[in-house]
């Protein structure tokens, strides 16, 4: 009996809109009127993020320590979620909840699959960020940096 992959699933565990915002970025930074309603330029590098939704995203999404350890593993290679489990030496079953988010968030992305010698595929993943920075100023505006890898 086949057992169902608990990492990936046809329905998004997060519903809002913008969690699929983050994975698109590429793609929004050069639509300026879509970009807007999400960005505001602060300063060189630095985008304020103005709708509310994102900020609070962004915020769950980079302040769990386990979501920055898988984010950590993926920084040198793309990796099996076995092997990104494994990594962040945290319990199985958050790390599987986080590495789902993320990958409903888009942040983590297929990279390729290989066969087992019993014609298996095992998915290995990757990150579209190599670094985020988040700051908080006085107003408690959120200030986002973000460094968006090539595949």
């Amino acid at each position: 009996m086949a057992t169902e992959n608990p990492i990936v699933s046809d329905k998004p565990q997060i519903a809002k809109p913008e969690i699929s915002l983050l994975g698109e970025l590429r793609d929004l930074q050069y639509n300026k009127e879509e970009f807007s309603k999400y960005f505001s330029q602060a300063e060189e590098g630095w985008y304020e993020v103005v709708n509310k939704d994102l900020r609070g995203l962004l915020v769950k999404l980079f302040s769990d320590e386990i979501s920055n350890n898988i984010l950590t593993s993926l920084i040198e290679k793309p990796l099996t979620i076995p092997q990104i489990v494994e990594r962040c030496e945290a319990p199985q079953t958050s790390t599987y909840r986080r590495i789902n988010m993320l990958i409903d968030s888009g942040i983590i992305r297929e990279y390729n699959y290989t066969l087992t010698k019993f014609g298996q595929r095992v998915r290995s993943w990757y990150s579209i960020i190599n670094c985020v920075r988040i700051e908080f100023d006085k107003k408690m505006s959120v200030f986002v940096k973000l460094n968006l890898r090539k595949k």
